[in-house]
């Protein structure tokens, strides 16, 4: 009985070692994800900077 129990403590030990490296794989995803975002962000930005441009462009022909 108390070699089950040890036997049965070492897999739980296990299977928490294998829930925390997920979390650990799971919360790098998450920085990647949130990294991705502010990149995404970032050239929503500039595509906002050139379109204020090109219609600033267009403006300027209209008044020629």
């Amino acid at each position: 009985m108390q070699v089950e129990t040890i036997a049965l403590l070492g897999e739980t030990i296990a299977l928490l070692g294998e829930t925390i490296a997920l979390s650990g794989e799971t919360m790098a995803l998450s920085g990647e994800t949130m990294a991705l975002s502010g990149e995404t962000m970032a050239l929503l930005g500039e595509t906002m900077a050139l379109q204020e441009v090109a219609l600033d462009s267009v403006a300027i022909a209209i008044t020629i």
